[in-house]
């Protein structure tokens, strides 16, 4: 529902030449959101962010990779990003990352989660392209990956 219609074109590209991608969206045009013009007025979407942001400060040695990213999560004005979290990105942005900051960050997504299950999933959706080095404003619509390869204009 979300992909982009040239989703498998792009993902054939990128292997072709994935020296070309710092971070792309695979999502469909219609996923771009706005989230300083959002009825929520910012990027929590009516999730309790703060208080996770809360948790992860507060248990510094099970955290302690993730608590500048997640400070930088705050409700930033001028979050733009495609809603989905459906993207590519560079081994080099990965690998960016010590693997402690992947562990840390799977035990905050998998931990007992009192509420919705999935909802820090949903959060984090709106961060993966700011993790991965891109501005907190994505690109539109140069952000996704058929852009980037010349595909939009594919029929």
């Amino acid at each position: 529902m979300h992909g982009d219609p040239h989703i498998f074109q792009s993902i054939h590209h990128i292997a072709e030449n994935p020296d070309k991608v710092g971070y792309c969206s695979l999502n469909a045009e219609s996923a771009w959101f706005d989230c300083h013009n959002s009825a929520a007025g910012g990027c929590d979407i009516g999730f309790e962010w703060g208080g996770f942001i809360a948790h992860v400060e507060a248990n510094p040695l099970r955290f302690g990779h993730l608590i500048e990213y997640f400070k930088a999560f705050r409700l930033t004005n001028g979050v733009k990003m495609y809603d989905a979290a459906q993207f590519a990105v560079s081994r080099e942005r990965i690998r960016a990352h010590p693997l402690a900051f992947y562990q840390e960050l799977l035990d905050w997504l998998t931990e007992p989660n009192p509420g919705y299950d999935h909802e820090r999933c949903s959060m984090l959706e709106n961060y993966w392209h700011y993790l991965f080095g891109e501005a907190p404003a994505l690109p539109h619509p140069r952000g996704r990956c058929a852009n980037l390869y010349g595909l939009d204009h594919a029929q």
